[in-house]
């Protein structure tokens, strides 16, 4: 057995591995979205019930790392990495984070509808409420995140 762990062992650089890391992180938050949405609307990714999959969420992210980059890029005094100035950028990810905003904050008024627990209930309310006018993608996350612990099968 200790010849398998080091033929798959993988030399990695720290830096490769921080990126590597983050595309993880990034895989399991669009995975949380997906999880959420199906669960409250006991659907699959691909029913007509809307956009509950986890591509609609990538999309977000990816608008939000190209404004992150296009930023980083201008801070450096580097080329643009993207052929849109920074603020249409910037308003393309608001207008996306808003939308999957509005998407978790629907969904968690139907977990409301669908509860008998006034306790889950002022909860779910709560973190509706946090989602009003959100335009930041970590606060997005840590409802997402809030959300699943209270509606997730396991808790329940």
């Amino acid at each position: 057995m200790q010849g398998l762990h080091n033929f798959y062992e993988v030399k990695m650089q720290p830096t490769t591995l921080l990126l590597n890391q983050k595309k993880i992180d990034m895989a399991m938050e669009s995975m949380d979205y997906e999880f959420l949405m199906t669960t409250i609307y006991n659907c699959d990714k691909h029913s007509r019930r809307g956009e509950v999959g986890a591509d609609y969420y990538r999309q977000m992210e990816h608008a939000v790392n190209l404004c992150h980059a296009q930023k980083k890029a201008l801070d450096n005094r580097e080329p643009p990495v993207w052929n849109k100035s920074l603020d249409d950028l910037d308003y393309e990810a608001g207008v996306l984070i808003r939308k999957i905003g509005n998407r978790v904050s629907e969904a968690l008024r139907e977990a409301m509808r669908n509860t008998y627990d006034d306790t889950k209930r002022n909860q779910l309310s709560a973190l509706s409420a946090d989602l009003i006018e959100v335009t930041d993608k970590d606060k997005l996350d840590e409802v997402i995140d809030k959300a699943w612990k209270l509606v997730s099968p396991k808790n329940n």
